[in-house]
C-alpha cells in the first residue's frame, strides 16, 4: 500500500523545482547575455580602434568609399577598409545577433561574417577630418546595427530588427527598443572608449551625437 505522504513529498518536490526553475532560468539568461554584451563591447572597441588606425594612415581622414558606390559595384566600404587593422571578420559579428556566424553578399563584395554593426553614416561617407569631430569623447563612431550600411539612430535603437522605424512596431513613438543588450546597445565614440547605453540614452540628442562636427 502506497503512503499517501510519499505521494505528496513528490507533489510538493515537484511544485518546489518548478517555483525554482522559474525564478532561476531568467537570472541565468540575463548573466548570459551580460557575457555576450561583453564579447560585443569588446568587438566594438577593437571596430573603434581600428578606425582610427586607419585615421592615422591617412591624412587624419575618416574613411568615405573604398571603391564603388550604393549605385555601383563592386561597392567595398568600412569593413573591409577596416580589415587590415583588426586582422579577424569574427569581431565584426556580434554574439546576440541572429547574424552571428553567418556570411553575406552585398553589392558584389563577400563578407565572411555579416557585420552586425555600422559606423556613424557621416564617418564614412565623407572622410572629414579628425580635427573636425567637436567633443569626440561624447560622438558616436561605431555601434551595434542589423546592417553595416545603416549608420544612423534607427540602426541603433532597432538593431535585432531590420534597421527601420516601423519593423513591426514604430518604436519611435512607443520608445520600445529592439536593441539587444538588456534594454540598450554598445557604443563605440570617436576618441576610441567603448560603454554601453540604455535605447532611452541613445535616443536622447541623439541627432547631436551622430553629428561629428556639431559643437
Amino acid at each position: 500500500m502506497r503512503s499517501p505522504f510519499g505521494e505528496k513529498c513528490h507533489f510538493f518536490s515537484g511544485h518546489i523545482i518548478a517555483i525554482l526553475a522559474a525564478i532561476l532560468f531568467p537570472v541565468f539568461a540575463r548573466a548570459r547575455e551580460k557575457a555576450r554584451q561583453g564579447s560585443c563591447l569588446s568587438n566594438v572597441k577593437q571596430i573603434a580602434l581600428g578606425a582610427l588606425m586607419y585615421v592615422q594612415d591617412y591624412d587624419e581622414r575618416f574613411l568615405g568609399y573604398g571603391q564603388g558606390s550604393y549605385t555601383v559595384n563592386p561597392w567595398v566600404f568600412w569593413p573591409h577598409q577596416l580589415q587590415p587593422y583588426i586582422k579577424n571578420w569574427q569581431v565584426y559579428g556580434c554574439p546576440s545577433s541572429n547574424y552571428a556566424g553567418t556570411t553575406m553578399s552585398y553589392h558584389g563584395v563577400s563578407y565572411p561574417q555579416r557585420p552586425t554593426y555600422a559606423l556613424t553614416n557621416t564617418l564614412w561617407r565623407s572622410s572629414i577630418k579628425l580635427a573636425s569631430v567637436a567633443r569626440p569623447a561624447e560622438k558616436y563612431m561605431c555601434f551595434d546595427s542589423n546592417h553595416p550600411a545603416l549608420g544612423d539612430v534607427r540602426a541603433i535603437l532597432t538593431a535585432t530588427a531590420c534597421g527601420h522605424w516601423s519593423c513591426g512596431n514604430m518604436v519611435r513613438d512607443t520608445h520600445e527598443w529592439m536593441v539587444p543588450h538588456n534594454g540598450g546597445a554598445n557604443i563605440g565614440f570617436c576618441d576610441g572608449h567603448a560603454k554601453w547605453q540604455s535605447g532611452s540614452t541613445i535616443y536622447d540628442n541623439y541627432g547631436w551625437k551622430l553629428n561629428p562636427t556639431a559643437k
